[in-house]
C-alpha cells in the first residue's frame, strides 16, 4: 500500500476515487448545485479559452513539462501568481503587492523579496534585478549576480521556493533572521517534500544548462577593426582581463568582489549570503541591449560601464580607446 501511495503522488491531479467512469465530461454526475447559474447575453468563454487569449496561460507547454492537466503561467498570469504568494506573507496587503510588481518592469525579477521583504532600494527605486543569462555558464562558479551558489543550487532554490515545487532545499544561511527575516521565520532553508519531484531532475537540468553556449554576435553588429584594438586594451591598459579572465570572462574559482572593490553601493550584495557581486561572464554581452547593464541595469550603455571603470580605477582611457573597448565587448 505504501508503494501504491507513493506512485499515486507522482500522478498529476488524479480523479477522486468515488468519481464514476465516463467517456468525457458529458457523463459527469452532478452532486449538488449552489445558487443560480448566471445567464449572459453572449456566449461565455471558459477559463482555458480566456487564459489562452489573454496570453497568461500555456497549457501545451505545461503538459510537456509535467503531464496532462497541467499548465504554465506566463505574463500577467505569472505576476498574479507571485502576487498571491506575496499575499501569503503576514503584513503585506494587496495594494502593496500590486505596487511592487508594477515597479519591476520587463525582464526583471526580485528573487530575494520573499526572503527579506525589501521591495525597494533606499533611493526609492525597485529592488528587482535583471534576470541573468542562463547561457555561457560552463566553467563559471557562481550563478547569479550576487553569488548565491552554483547552477544546481539556484535551480533548486527557484524550483522549491520561488515556484513552490515539491522538492528539497537545504541552505542554513537562510536561518539568519537579521538578513533574511521572512526566510528564517518560515524555515525556508530546510524544505523537504515526499515525494521529492525536484531533486531527481537537477542533474539533467544542470547538464542541459551548461550545454547552452553563448549566442555569437550578429554579423555587422560591431566594428571588427575597432574590436581588435579593444581586445588588446581589454587585456592591457584597461585591465579588464584581471577579473574577466578569457575565455570564461570571469575568475576561475571564487568570482565575487566586495562592493567597494568595484565602486558601487552594497544594497543588492547585502541581500545575499556572501555580501558580494559576481564577476559576470561577458560572452553574449550583446544580448543585454535592453534593460541596461549591471545587475540592476544602472548603466544604460556599455560606454557608461567603461566610463565608470575608467573613473574608478583611474585608467586614463581616451575616447577612441573607450569606443574600441565597447566594440570588443559587443563582439564577445
Amino acid at each position: 500500500m505504501e508503494e501504491f501511495d507513493r506512485l499515486m503522488l507522482t500522478i498529476p491531479q488524479p480523479a477522486d476515487p468515488e468519481a464514476p467512469d465516463g467517456k468525457d465530461d458529458t457523463e459527469n454526475v452532478e452532486l449538488k448545485k449552489v445558487g443560480e447559474i448566471r445567464k449572459f447575453e453572449f456566449e461565455p468563454k471558459d477559463h482555458v479559452t480566456l487564459g489562452t487569449e489573454l496570453g497568461i496561460i500555456d497549457i501545451e507547454r505545461g503538459v510537456k513539462l509535467a503531464g496532462s492537466r497541467n499548465y504554465v503561467l506566463k505574463g500577467d498570469g505569472a505576476l498574479l501568481h507571485q502576487a498571491v504568494l506575496r499575499l501569503a506573507q503576514p503584513g503585506i496587503d494587496a495594494a502593496a503587492v500590486r505596487s511592487v510588481l508594477r515597479s519591476w518592469g520587463p525582464g526583471r525579477f526580485d528573487a530575494e523579496l520573499l526572503l527579506d521583504g525589501k521591495a525597494f532600494r533606499p533611493d526609492g527605486k525597485s529592488a528587482s534585478t535583471l534576470i541573468p543569462p542562463a547561457f555561457g555558464l560552463a566553467g563559471v562558479n557562481m550563478h547569479t549576480w550576487t553569488g548565491w551558489g552554483s547552477v544546481t543550487h539556484w535551480n533548486a532554490f527557484v524550483a522549491v521556493l520561488e515556484m513552490q515545487g515539491k522538492g528539497t532545499l537545504y541552505d542554513p544561511r537562510l536561518d539568519d533572521a537579521s538578513k533574511f527575516p521572512l526566510a528564517a521565520k518560515n524555515n525556508f532553508g530546510h524544505r523537504t517534500s515526499d515525494p521529492d519531484l525536484v531533486t531527481p531532475k537537477l542533474g539533467a537540468l544542470h547538464f542541459y544548462q551548461l550545454a547552452l553556449a553563448p549566442p555569437p554576435a550578429p554579423k555587422g553588429s560591431f566594428d571588427a577593426r575597432a574590436a581588435e584594438r579593444g581586445g588588446a586594451l581589454f587585456e592591457g591598459k584597461a585591465k579588464c582581463a584581471t577579473c574577466h579572465v578569457p575565455p570564461l570572462y570571469t575568475e576561475p574559482g571564487w568570482n565575487l568582489h566586495k562592493p567597494e572593490e568595484i565602486g558601487i553601493d552594497a544594497f543588492q550584495a547585502q541581500r545575499a549570503p556572501e555580501d558580494g557581486y559576481r564577476t559576470s561572464p561577458l560572452r553574449g554581452l550583446w544580448t543585454h541591449k535592453k534593460g541596461g547593464f549591471y545587475h540592476d541595469g544602472r548603466f544604460s550603455s556599455l560606454r557608461a560601464v567603461v566610463d565608470h571603470y575608467d573613473t574608478f580605477f583611474n585608467l586614463g582611457l581616451t575616447d577612441d580607446e573607450k569606443h574600441a573597448l565597447c566594440e570588443y565587448l559587443k563582439s564577445l
